[in-house]
């Protein structure tokens, strides 16, 4: 079943500000299924704690190809991660983060005073397979974190890198936040892998950010492990009855995936025009953007700029390797043209390139 997403599928943004900056799903589920989603919470009334935990976890993992049994559901994948970390970290002398990636990996790791060892990325961004296993040491007695693909730098590392590490005999962690836009997963791994764990969530292609429902897939055994330091009914009831309903139109999730990729590469194109700031190319829902020299100005100087206009996207003080970089969220196209425009005019004020952006089309 094909659905193209309406331009009225939206939220009115929060007076002027078009927010690029937490790679949010620009579209929203329609009335009717919100509607659906609020009768099936009502039918079971707050008064109660969430009693259908296993039908989520039956539909999520119908969804992902695995048995129920594999499916642990959490209040976002960060409620996860922590949990992960807090189980499975204390059971190895090195947590392996590439970097930079993720970043709540290492803020948890670090609350935790968890032994954290970083591989630093090529300049391309890649990460060679020396590197990792030269990282890793003693597999069996370490922990990695791939995310595929990566954040902020929207690229994929490769399967072989995940295959290497497992076969080492470390503990794999795979997260797939980003997944309904690259289209690839290790999923048919998890039957081979005791020690491989797949994150992933419904904030992204799903569009649920605000309502918090994240899942890990891996052996039963091991999620008992990470629900030993879960809280009991972590998730809401409303949030359960709604990822219920977004599963059920999985289908509408695809379609905003497609949307945005395509929106993805008409933004990266329409951005290379531009002449001082590069993309770099994505297979996620957001792209990382180089301040280059002849912008003639610091990427944190357009970056505050843009925020005075109204435009918000993601950028990291404190961290130097993405001194010159910034990430901006793939929104709808009005107002990636509006992102666009506003960073030309930046630019062209401070003598930075000559080129006319490209306004992205539907």
């Amino acid at each position: 079943m094909s659905f193209a997403p309406p331009d009225d599928a939206i939220w009115p943004s929060a007076g002027d500000v078009i927010w690029l900056d937490a790679n949010e799903n620009p579209y929203t589920w329609p009335e009717h299924l919100l509607a659906q989603a609020w009768a099936a919470f009502r039918s079971q009334g707050p008064h109660r704690y969430p009693r259908n935990r296993r039908q989520l976890c039956r539909a999520l993992g119908a969804y992902a190809g695995v048995p129920e049994e594999w499916v642990l559901p959490g209040n976002g994948s960060d409620e996860l991660i922590i949990a992960m970390l807090s189980s499975l970290g204390r059971r190895v002398r090195r947590i392996l983060l590439p970097w930079p990636t993720f970043g709540f990996y290492r803020h948890v790791g670090r609350a935790l005073d968890l032994p954290l060892g970083f591989v630093e990325l090529k300049g391309d961004f890649s990460l060679p397979l020396d590197d990792l296993l030269a990282g890793l040491g003693q597999g069996n007695e370490a922990m990695v974190v791939l995310c595929r693909p990566n954040n902020p730098t929207g690229n994929l590392f490769g399967r072989e890198l995940v295959l290497a590490a497992l076969e080492a005999g470390a503990w794999v962690v795979v997260d797939e936040a980003y997944y309904e836009f690259s289209g690839e997963t290790v999923t048919d791994l998890l039957g081979q892998y005791g020690r491989l764990v797949v994150m992933r969530t419904l904030s992204k292609a799903f569009a649920l950010a605000g309502l918090r429902v994240g899942y890990a897939l891996a052996h039963p055994d091991t999620l008992a492990l990470l629900r030993s330091v879960m809280q009991p009914y972590n998730v809401d009831a409303f949030s359960l009855a709604a990822a219920l309903v977004a599963l059920e139109h999985a289908h509408l999730a695809r379609s905003w995936a497609r949307a945005i990729c395509a929106h993805r590469d008409r933004l990266a194109r329409a951005l290379q025009a531009l002449g001082p700031v590069r993309p770099w190319p994505s297979r996620a829902n957001f792209l990382l953007v180089e301040v280059l020299p002849e912008a003639g100005r610091p990427a944190a100087d357009v970056v505050a700029d843009l925020a005075e206009g109204g435009v918000r996207v993601r950028y990291w003080p404190d961290e130097p390797r993405l001194r010159d970089f910034f990430r901006v969220s793939v929104g709808l196209p009005r107002d990636n043209a509006m992102f666009v425009e506003r960073l030309h005019r930046l630019l062209a004020d401070h003598g930075g390139g000559d080129g006319v952006p490209r306004a992205e089309g539907r």
